[in-house]
């Protein structure tokens, strides 16, 4: 037990030295974030007197470690009764005055407890324990702990009962469960069992486990309040327990056997004692795992398997569809399937007419809606235009962008039974549509992953809409009268003119348009956080195909490129859009790049287009940037994996298309990279602007007039 007691101490410490860093890192900016880092500063403070303990054994410095703990000990609770008053922050937080003055007591106390005797008189280390003596006045501090935990009780109570966001009392409610579960566990085994009871096993394992699961709580708490999932946290944690404990004690009982055949004189050689562990290892990692995985995402994966099949009923949309059926079949097949897959109440979907300018309702599903018209002046229509993402009703408390509409819109959501609102939005930004959908049947709030899967929704739906409807006026107007007027008519809106910059990296690209069928599309987008987005993609020559993949992409690329703020997370939802299109079978190779200024870092995902060539003039060295991927749109269940490298300042990359590689000359000779290589090494020190014009002009000298038949892009970047 003692040296059990020396591991898990400093496994705590590590894990709690982990949240500080974290903390102060990344979010030190705000009080509540602060109160936690101090809070687990005094947590390592407390673990680090209990190592000290067991280490140093008994002594006047052990008699001074003991009260360094229980006075951090008491400090924790303090701090944490005062996180209860603080959380949530949008809404009803105690007063500034009245967490000084509540917290004024215990800080005497706790400085009495470190500086005297009158609580924690001594120290004892007998039998590999620590036992403690208190003092006369110990009592103020054991009901200094009672009040703590009271007043956490009590804390929650009140805000669990007058808190205003209905979705978010349920993670609350998790919340706090975790957090006094782990808080009675600490008064049994560290103040109870052994001080009134005098019964010391497991008392620092207890407070170990119960710290590292209560700062795990607190930790996540301060994450995006919006898509917190306390649920999935819990099992999450209870399976990584599970799996610790069963790959960790066996072995442990294997190895203590051992010991003991060795003490009553039978040896078991070394590798026996490896053979057994490897044999338990291997069978627990090949048999037990899996089935204990499914226990723990048992929920999960009923939801997955019915978001599945809620992406095959629009997947297997009939092809055959005349465009004059193609809305009545769009409405039963993808609106009603909400209430099938997902039990929600009830639905109404609005579609904009240009020439009323307003929104009627056009399907819907459930009680029916009072709301028949919605003009283009109406409150909601202009939240949606400003907000221009779904918005769940408790994002009008949650999200800071949607403060200034909870007065107006939040008592609308409620009186007419709206959970959710989608809109839907085309290329050129105006909102065609909007989907309200009610409650759910249970009763229970919309959970994050089923507001993920509708978001997903949104795209497909977006994807679907605009393509239906810019095909319906290519028809109805005759401009577009055959193939490459849609292509060459699509690929001007989408090719931007000149690439957009952040400050730390200079970008310059150029564009040849020799593909009247298909070919390149590329953009750069400014993220938020310090970040610059660089997207290319090949959509080869396939006429409408091409057209239309390169619209879903663009639509996706411009659909909260935010939240899908890493390379793979964007090509994963890209992918799955083009893969369960109606509106196209074909594929596109295609390339995200993400550069971090903060980091000077850039990250990289590769669905099979061509690597990014880097060169570094410190060392006058050359390397090629890649990933494994295949063509968006081939396999829908494909996860693209991502790659991040630190490039230092003067490192020049060059990104291209197919076009450029292939270009001939009139001796049939094809373009080499080796010429870039040697433009980038014999001038280092140009701008990015300098460099791409030097390889556009040695390009058109190599090539003369022979005539391309594929786009030729190239894009140069640099860090400054």
């Amino acid at each position: 037990m003692y040296y059990l007691d020396l591991f898990f101490t400093s496994l705590v410490i590590l894990l709690y030295l982990y949240y500080f860093g974290y903390n102060i890192i990344k979010r030190f900016s705000y009080t509540i974030n602060k109160l936690l880092t101090l809070t687990t500063f005094l947590s390592i403070i407390m673990f680090s007197s209990v190592m000290f303990q067991l280490v140093a054994g008994e002594g006047v410095l052990t008699n001074y470690s003991g009260r360094i703990y229980f006075a951090a000990f008491l400090f924790v609770l303090q701090t944490i009764f005062h996180f209860t008053q603080m959380y949530p922050q949008f809404e009803k937080q105690s007063s500034p005055w009245f967490i000084i003055v509540s917290g004024v007591p215990g800080i005497a106390v706790i400085v009495l407890t470190a500086v005297t005797d009158f609580v924690v008189a001594g120290a004892r280390f007998n039998n590999n324990e620590i036992t403690y003596v208190f003092g006369e006045f110990s009592y103020i501090y054991f009901i200094f702990t009672v009040v703590y935990i009271a007043g956490v009780i009590v804390i929650f109570f009140y805000k669990y009962k007058s808190i205003e966001n209905d979705a978010f009392k349920n993670q609350l409610f998790m919340m706090y469960s975790g957090v006094l579960f782990g808080a009675v566990l600490i008064y049994l085994f560290t103040l109870y069992f052994p001080y009134l009871r005098n019964v010391h096993v497991f008392k620092h394992l207890a407070l170990i486990f119960s710290s590292m699961l209560i700062g795990g709580i607190f930790n996540y708490a301060l994450s995006d309040v919006r898509i917190l999932d306390f649920k999935r946290f819990y099992l999450k944690t209870g399976y990584t327990i599970t799996i610790f404990l069963l790959l960790f004690f066996p072995s442990l009982f294997i190895l203590d056997f051992s010991m003991t055949l060795a003490v009553s004189g039978y040896v078991m050689p070394p590798v026996g004692i490896a053979l057994l562990l490897f044999l338990y290892l291997f069978l627990f990692y090949r048999f037990a795992r899996l089935p204990i995985q499914r226990v723990f995402k048992k929920t999960y994966l009923q939801f997955e398997s019915k978001v599945n099949e809620f992406f095959q009923d629009i997947l297997t949309l009939s092809e055959e569809q005349e465009q004059s059926r193609f809305w009545d079949y769009f409405f039963k097949n993808i609106i009603i399937t909400l209430e099938e897959r997902f039990d929600i109440r009830r639905a109404a979907f609005y579609v904009f007419s240009s020439q009323d300018r307003e929104y009627h309702f056009s399907f819907g599903f459930g009680e029916k809606t009072d709301i028949q018209v919605i003009r283009e002046d109406n409150p909601i229509v202009k939240c949606i235009n400003d907000y221009r993402k779904l918005i769940e009703i408790s994002l009008f408390i949650t999200d800071h962008d949607l403060q200034k509409y909870r007065r107006i819109l939040y008592t609308i959501f409620k009186n007419n039974d709206i959970r959710v609102i989608i809109p839907f939005i085309n290329k050129e930004g105006v909102v065609i549509g909007i989907l309200f959908l009610g409650a759910l049947k249970s009763g229970k709030p919309y959970s994050v992953d089923l507001l993920s899967v509708l978001d997903i929704y949104r795209i497909q739906l977006e994807n679907i809409l605009s393509n239906a409807i810019m095909i319906e006026n290519v028809k109805s107007t005759q401009v577009i009268e055959h193939d490459r007027l849609v292509v060459s008519s699509i690929k001007k809106k989408l090719i931007p003119k000149e690439l957009k910059s952040i400050e730390g990296i200079r970008i310059s690209s150029f564009y040849m348009n020799n593909s009247d069928l298909g070919g390149d599309y590329f953009e750069s987008l400014v993220l938020p956080g310090g970040k610059l987005g660089l997207f290319i993609t090949d959509t080869s020559d396939m006429g409408i195909d091409s057209a239309i993949i390169a619209l879903e992409l663009y639509t996706v690329l411009h659909n909260q490129p935010e939240k899908y703020d890493t390379p793979d997370k964007m090509l994963n939802v890209m992918n799955w859009v083009v893969s369960t299109s109606r509106f196209s079978e074909k594929y596109a190779r295609s390339m995200y790049l993400v550069y971090d200024t903060s980091l000077s870092s850039l990250t990289m995902t590769n669905a099979a287009y061509n690597p990014v060539v880097l060169f570094n003039p410190a060392n006058s060295s050359f390397m090629e940037f890649d990933t494994k991927g295949i063509p968006i749109g081939i396999d829908r269940n494909f996860n693209y994996e991502t790659k991040n490298i630190e490039l230092p300042a003067g490192s020049i990359g060059f990104v291209y298309s197919d076009g450029l590689t292939s270009a001939m000359n009139s001796e049939g000779n094809t373009y080499q990279l080796g010429r870039i290589k040697d433009i980038l090494r014999a001038a280092p020190d140009d701008t990015a602007a300098v460099l791409t014009r030097k390889i556009f002009d040695d390009f058109n000298a190599f090539t003369g007039s022979i005539r391309h038949s594929s786009d030729v892009s190239g894009i140069v970047f640099k860090i400054v």
